[in-house]
């Protein structure tokens, strides 16, 4: 039933909210919200260079990132993305708060995009 389907997804939601709780306590939560958020933003994922390129952390950084968040990304071929749509909503609820934010991690992603030579980056975004 749809009750029942709407209580599985917020109990989903609470224990990914729960993940990342416990990521930042870990690690830090300097990269974490940054790569989520442009991930969850793409249409057709990121590679490893384009997060490398569009958050400038550390490399090691980023592969801790992706030690500890292999349940919520994955990779097709290269490009990385969420696994779940519930994973993105919990990201951009969490780190993109308002409308401004979403358009803000749109904005950076869509010029980065571009500067790649894309001919129409909204419709990676």
């Amino acid at each position: 039933s749809a009750s029942v389907e709407k209580g599985t997804t917020v109990c989903i939601a609470r224990l990914f909210n729960l993940m990342i709780d416990r990521w930042e306590e870990e690690h830090g939560e300097c990269a974490f919200g940054d790569i989520l958020s442009l991930v969850a933003i793409s249409r057709g994922g990121l590679t490893e260079g384009d997060i490398l390129a569009l958050t400038q952390i550390d490399p090691a950084a980023l592969a801790t990132f992706f030690h500890v968040a292999r349940e919520l990304i994955a990779s097709k071929s290269g490009p990385l993305f969420l696994l779940h749509q519930v994973t993105r909503e919990v990201v951009v609820h969490r780190y993109m708060a308002g409308a401004g934010e979403v358009i803000g991690v749109r904005a950076v992603l869509t010029e980065y995009l571009r500067h790649l030579g894309y001919s129409v980056p909204r419709a990676c975004v």
